[in-house]
């Protein structure tokens, strides 16, 4: 093994790593960070190791090149092997050479011969008899035999069309770098490794990740063979003309990772990367039993230092080798920037925010002593546990709960939250006020035994609300921080949307005369790649995205606590004080750090009786939703039409939407100015989902806007045309399926006998209507649909249906990029409305989407009444 490990290190060391054209790969933590893998990729038989990076994508560039070479060294294959294992008959491409501008053709692979005279055989010969329709034959000697390459596609013609010519750059990496002979070097590879990525991150790195040797470069995808997979389709990324098994196999989910890595016959998978926060999260069940599969060579867990998850990551695999970017790794293996380029100075200004990362409190005058906010929280708790069970309690119990978060994290005055209530420049909340009432009619109906627990809730409340009704101490403090940081960039980290509308107003004034730009976000919705001179925080606020005490994207964070919140928060500090250590004395790579086991404060047990308080109360209010339309909905003896559901979403404005399966969801993507479809699956915490208002059965925003702008002639006559003849195929689908009572599966079982590969899955999604799906993959999926239902009319027209299903899909994708832009300039004042699509979307995307932010997301296996799925509704 040890020649392998030589042989990387010599390309490694040997080319400069490169995303779109940049170098990456001379920075010195990069340089440590190949080290690493190269010393633990084949450490022992089977390994594991855990990368806590600084956020930079740079570390999935080096790992993914890394990844890349190791297949290289790992192959076994040689061109006997790839010769012996043809059939006559089978189709082949051959390279006229292995150098630049080489040229691929396909041919049939006829036999051997050991002369030109003899008739081809099946056994190995002297020479390869290939033939290509009538021009004859070609008898090739077995130093030829590498350029031959078994040849997956479907194209029938038997010739060089739409086979693109080989640059050569592989050929002279391979020679170059490697050393290799060229009868060494073969066009495929018998070795795969799984990468479970982002789709958007894959695509980034594939098409731009490079290695440049000498003056020479060659691109990942001419290197080795690339696909993304998705739960039902392969798409190659270029460079795999003879559609090979692909060296590099990534996808987004952890369950199609599994099936690759299991999947019998085929490449040896020898390594597994899995890459991504919320994919370990998401993960967290299924995860380790691929990464225990002992027949792969190397397993990589990545994700971002500052993950609320990397503690439990790093917990859950006690011999795992762990590379972690901790304060003091990054003192003494990181140096100013070498090469400078984008991704350089991101990765540069990420370690220097690590490095002199300072949370600063600010510890505010209180309206409620700890023992006081103890007091409330048993008394919540109390009530929670009770055996009395209503709905009154379990709209106390939500509505006191939120409150109190309200008023323990508000950057404003309750008088002027309210007044933008009744302005109705903020409609998806109450008044506190209002509130306040509800609380107290539902404590009316509790039994005497309730009513002292319930008063102690109730006079906590109104304290609160009283005292600040006219005056909030944490504006006051946000307001003084701007005004000390002239022309600085500053990011509000907030615990809901709708407090930005109100915040905005509040320091419009100082941040403007202080040039100051202003970022307004959730915890979240974060985004820990951008980055900041300064971040305020209104409060002990965390979220999926983002934690004070983790944060990288700024120096300087400034926590604004009012008394009772500091004992959480030094909690809090302790804590990270020691997971930092634990990183340090987990490293793999050597990690001198200053720790000193700190004593508990006094309140200590005080902080993890709220805290688990805390805990449970959010559980049981995330089962209460569930709950509450389970009881709405039962009637005894009647029959309700229910459906599965796999994900709970609770919005910042209390409303709940219930998911299915192949449900996708539109969601706002501030960083490109659009929309995007996201399967329900890879939702998260902290993403804006835009739905439509309409109150009909129809819960497709795009849908809604086209048939509007259809009604309206906003659209030519091509779009028209196109958008009725692309639901055609799908009409006659749903028609065949009811009258002749068939399933999906007896369907696609007959398209499957008929050599049209599609699964049940497949069809079940074309019928699903939350799916979106406007046309399926492949024409010949319509023209098997109209044979089997017997239309005719259809079969004659299926390749003007499929295009004019290509035509509605680039229009629904323009209209998508139209909502987030019009969403977002509403919020700017920056709409752009030259486009006639954006123009008419930005007329009409006010009234028809409700735009909602998800604070969590709970995936469940359950049911629910058919007219609450897929939509925001109010559970009370």
């Amino acid at each position: 093994m040890e020649p392998i490990r030589e042989a990387m290190n010599k390309i490694i060391k040997s080319c400069d790593v490169c995303i779109d054209g940049n170098v990456i790969s001379q920075e010195l933590l990069l340089a440590t960070f190949s080290d690493f893998i190269l010393s633990t990729i084949e450490k022992e038989k089977h390994n594991v190791s855990i990368v806590l990076h600084t956020g930079s994508v740079c570390f999935d560039a080096i790992i993914l090149a890394c990844a890349a070479v190791s297949n290289l060294l790992y192959n076994q294959t040689n061109a006997n092997d790839i010769i012996s294992q043809l059939i006559p008959g089978d189709v082949v491409l051959y390279y006229n050479s292995n150098k630049s501008n080489s040229k691929a053709q396909r041919y049939t692979f006829k036999g051997f011969v050991d002369s030109p005279d003899e008739p081809p055989r099946n056994e190995t010969g002297t020479y390869v008899w290939l033939t290509q329709g009538n021009s004859g034959r070609l008898l090739l000697p077995s130093a030829c035999w590498n350029r031959i390459v078994p040849y997956w596609g479907n194209a029938s013609s038997m010739d060089g069309r739409g086979l693109r010519r080989d640059s050569g750059n592989r050929y002279r990496f391979l020679k170059s770098v490697l050393g290799l002979g060229e009868e060494e070097i073969i066009r495929i590879s018998d070795t795969s490794t799984v990468v479970i990525m982002a789709r958007d991150t894959a695509n980034t790195l594939v098409n731009g990740l490079s290695f440049r040797f000498g003056n020479e470069e060659v691109r990942l995808t001419e290197l080795v063979p690339v696909s993304y997979f998705t739960e039902n389709e392969e798409y190659p990324y270029g460079g795999n003309p003879a559609k090979s098994e692909p060296v590099l196999k990534i996808t987004g989910k952890v369950s199609k990772a599994r099936e690759l890595l299991l999947k019998r016959g085929g490449n040896k998978n020898v390594g597994l990367i899995v890459s991504g926060d919320s994919i370990i999260r998401l993960g967290n069940s299924e995860i380790p039993e691929l990464v225990e599969r002992q027949s792969i060579q190397y397993v990589y867990l990545c994700m971002h230092i500052n993950s609320d998850f990397s503690e439990k990551l790093v917990s859950s695999y006690e011999n795992a080798s762990l590379f972690a970017c901790t304060k003091d790794f990054l003192l003494s293996n990181s140096l100013d920037v070498k090469v400078k380029n984008d991704y350089t100075n991101q990765l540069s200004a990420q370690v220097n925010a690590i490095i002199d990362h300072e949370v600063i409190t600010k510890e505010l005058p209180s309206y409620l002593s700890w023992e006081e906010y103890r007091k409330f929280k048993r008394a919540m708790f109390f009530i929670k546990e009770s055996d009395y069970e209503s709905d009154s309690k379990d709209s106390f119990v939500m509505q006191a709960f939120s409150l109190m978060n309200l008023f323990k994290t508000a950057l404003f005055s309750m008088k002027t939250l309210e007044s933008f209530i009744d302005s109705r420049e903020i409609d998806t909340v109450e008044k506190p006020e209002a509130r306040l009432a509800k609380i107290e009619d539902c404590a009316n109906s509790f039994p005497e035994y309730l009513h002292e627990a319930a008063m102690t809730v109730i006079e906590t409340l109104e304290t609160a609300y009283l005292l600040l009704v006219d005056h909030s101490a944490k504006e006051d403090t946000m307001r003084e921080i701007i005004s000390q940081n002239f022309g600085k960039s500053i990011a509000i980290v907030l615990p809901k949307a709708y407090y930005a509308t109100v915040v905005k107003s509040s320091m419009d004034d100082i941040a403007r005369e202080n040039s100051c730009d202003i970022t307004l976000v959730t915890a979240n919705r974060f985004n820990g790649d951008s980055l900041y001179d300064i971040i305020i925080v209104s409060g002990n606020v965390t979220g999926a995205r983002f934690d004070a005490l983790r944060c990288q994207s700024a120096q300087c964070v400034f926590a604004l606590l009012y008394d009772f919140e500091k004992y959480q928060f030094k909690s809090r500090i302790r804590k990270s004080v020691q997971t930092e250590h634990l990183f340090n004395q987990r490293s793999t790579i050597y990690i001198e750090d200053e720790y000193e086991e700190q004593l508990l404060d006094p309140e200590e047990s005080e902080v993890d009786e709220v805290e688990a308080i805390d805990a449970d109360l959010t559980n049981y209010i995330g089962a209460t939703y569930l709950n509450t339309v389970h009881n709405n909905s039962y009637s005894p003896g009647a029959h309700k039409s229910v459906a599965d559901i796999v994900a709970v979403a609770k919005f910042d404005t209390d409303e709940v939407a219930f998911f299915t399966k192949n449900y996708k969801a539109y969601v706002l993507d501030d960083a490109e100015r659009s929309v995007k479809e996201v399967d329900v699956t890879n939702l998260s915490d902290g993403d804006i989902i835009v739905f439509t208002r309409s109150n009909s059965t129809t819960r497709d925003i795009v849908e809604n806007l086209l048939s509007d702008m259809m009604k309206n002639k906003l659209v030519s006559a091509e779009v028209e045309d196109a958008y009725y003849k692309a639901g055609w195929w799908k009409s006659v689908l749903t028609k065949y399926l009811k009258h002749a009572g068939c399933s999906a599966k007896t369907l696609a079982d007959t398209m499957i006998e008929n050599g049209v590969s599609v699964q049940e899955a497949t069809i079940r999604t074309w019928l699903d209507d939350d799916a979106h799906t406007v046309r399926p993959r492949k024409l010949d999926s319509i023209q098997q649909i109209a044979l089997i239902a017997g239309d005719e009319d259809l079969f004659d027209n299926a390749e003007s249906c499929y295009a004019a299903g290509g035509v509605i899909y680039k229009v629904r994708r323009k209209i998508l990029k139209a909502i987030g832009q019009a969403i977002l300039g509403e919020i700017t004042g920056e709409n752009d409305n030259s486009d006639p699509i954006m123009r008419a979307v930005s007329e009409r995307v006010g009234n028809a989407a409700v735009v909602l932010q998800i604070e969590t997301i709970t995936f469940v296996n359950d049911t629910v009444p058919l007219n609450t799925i897929n939509r925001p509704i109010s559970v009370d």
